[in-house]
């Protein structure tokens, strides 16, 4: 079965997305720079910019991959006095009923490629992961060198 995909912004597209989420779907709120209201980039454009780019891991420190995706919430308990270990955002409400969605985001360091996508087809996530960890592979095989 080939998965539905959504391209937009969530304020257009989050009740279609809804709609699909317990079948294979691909949801695209961004990928690659592009001019407000330009439809975002293919999944085989990630890849290649993947393989020829580093991710910007100083900037995406917890990674580039959530598994189920929650809405952040604001901590009640952080204030800007907060010390460090008290998050200022928390897991809110799941943002969909079914589970084994997959949001991958992220950008690149030396080239802008901004990324936004939830899936929970079988191979996008399988290609994509495999593709993201060769990238941070790639880089720390790089500075250990």
């Amino acid at each position: 079965m080939n998965a539905t995909i959504i391209k937009g912004a969530p304020l257009h597209k989050w009740e279609s997305v809804q709609v699909i989420q317990d079948q294979p779907f691909i949801y695209v709120m961004s990928n690659g720079s592009r001019w407000m209201g330009e439809e975002a980039g293919e999944i085989a454009e990630l890849l290649k910019m993947l393989d020829a780019y580093d991710l910007d891991v100083c900037r995406f420190k917890n990674g580039f991959i959530t598994v189920n995706p929650c809405a952040a919430a604001y901590n009640p308990k952080w204030t800007y006095a907060s010390p460090g270990n008290v998050p200022r955002y928390i897991d809110g409400k799941r943002l969909y009923a079914c589970d084994g969605v997959v949001r991958f985001f992220g950008n690149f360091t030396e080239y802008s490629h901004v990324f936004n996508i939830d899936t929970n087809d079988s191979e996008t996530i399988a290609a994509l992961t495999s593709a993201i960890y060769r990238n941070i592979a790639r880089q720390t095989a790089q500075v250990q060198a």
